[in-house]
């Protein structure tokens, strides 16, 4: 009840005020707790119209719009053109998220190559990506010998959130 009403201000808010990227932000995470899924959309279209530069926004918007695809053929469809060459003016963080997801689908449809290529996509988009960079340190590490190559795996990873007291763990055994 408490996210309804902060939703219902919050809209009011957000009319009188339509290019305000905080308010619609808030607008979005009320209409998100209420189960409202157009009204989080609508709000985050607000989002990015006021504020270009917000990724997660923009993300949640070309998420949002792969995922209403019925099936995965679609959904891949959909994926290769905010992958391709048309779309190199989304922020390549974003389209980084975006090729992880569709790696992640590849490998579920069965397809060994796409889900690798995917994969490797979204290393070079954004090395920061650790879910994309700790993934490709746990499929390549399992195949390596060479304690060279697998600590190099784990600096890239390293590098991808220098932070993670697990990732120095493991560079120390």
């Amino acid at each position: 009840e408490d996210y309804a009403c902060a939703q219902s201000v919050l809209s009011i808010a957000l009319e009188l005020n339509p290019t305000n990227a905080d308010l619609a932000r808030l607008l979005a995470e009320a209409s998100w707790s209420c189960g409202d899924e157009s009204m989080m959309l609508d709000a985050t279209r607000a989002v990015v119209r006021s504020d270009p530069k917000d990724t997660v926004a923009l993300l949640r918007l070309i998420s949002a719009k792969i995922n209403q695809h019925q099936t995965a053929e679609a959904r891949l469809a959909s994926y290769a053109r905010y992958l391709g060459p048309d779309a190199v003016s989304i922020d390549p963080a974003v389209r980084s998220r975006l090729a992880l997801d569709a790696a992640l689908l590849e490998r579920e449809m069965g397809n060994a190559d796409g889900f690798i290529e995917r994969l490797a996509l979204a290393e070079k988009l954004d090395p920061s990506n650790k879910d994309a960079v700790s993934l490709s340190a746990q499929i390549y590490g399992q195949q390596l010998t060479d304690p060279v190559s697998r600590m190099n795996l784990q600096v890239k990873v390293l590098m991808a959130d220098p932070l993670d007291p697990n990732v120095h763990t493991m560079i120390a055994e």
